[in-house]
């Protein structure tokens, strides 16, 4: 049989040194190590430059197991990219629930006297924030309510219509949480563009965001 060499297990370390850890002055350190010459720190990076590299950081991507991923942004970015003057486009979101307690912040006092809010407090109560944001305008419409569920989000869209009635058609986009897809909610807005000619309500398009969306 030939001779052979023994790979140890891979641990993460080339010539001792961390993959995440290499800079300019390990490269030096490990070329002194391997060719027993030393090399200045400036000249690896005018070689490093040369070969068309350069240190960047890893960036994170946004990813979603959505089948229907690309379709739905592409919807998404048509709306926007022809949205008319009598159109809107509201991204839609709750935010909490969060515990009402005193916070910190800056306020003009007296010299030699100092604020103070308590670290640890009793809650004086919970709030959820579900808003509207109106992406061509950049106005949010909002309210406080004490839950996330189909009945808030109607609600919702009762003010973004009494707002917004000048407008012949709103959009209407958010995620995939169950309240935001529940047949209660899509058969109201199917039976508020039935009448819509009537009426003169806005007629209400939807436009979901993909699964896992930011």
């Amino acid at each position: 049989m030939g001779s052979y060499t023994k790979v140890p297990p891979f641990t993460g370390l080339i010539y001792g040194i961390n993959r995440a850890s290499w800079s300019l002055k390990t490269l030096s350190h490990a070329f002194e190590k391997k060719h027993g010459a030393t090399i200045g720190i400036s000249t690896i990076s005018e070689y490093i430059h040369s070969q068309g590299y350069s240190f960047k950081k890893a960036r994170k991507v946004l990813t979603s197991p959505d089948p229907e991923y690309l379709s739905k942004l592409e919807n998404i970015t048509k709306i926007l990219s022809k949205l008319q003057q009598d159109e809107a486009f509201f991204s839609i979101d709750e935010y909490g629930p969060f515990s009402v307690k005193a916070q910190g912040g800056r306020t003009y006092q007296p010299r030699g006297i100092t604020q103070t809010f308590p670290q640890w407090q009793s809650s004086k109560g919970r709030l959820i924030l579900t808003a509207a944001l109106e992406l061509s305008t950049n106005q949010l419409t909002y309210f406080y309510s004490a839950r996330k569920n189909t009945e808030e989000l109607l609600k919702l869209l009762d003010i973004l219509l009494i707002n917004y009635s000048h407008c012949r058609t709103i959009y209407l986009s958010w995620d995939a949480a169950s309240w935001h897809i529940s047949s209660k909610l899509r058969n109201r807005v199917a039976e508020l563009n039935l009448t819509a000619d009537q009426s003169g309500c806005p007629v209400v398009k939807l436009a979901p965001l993909p699964l896992h969306s930011s």
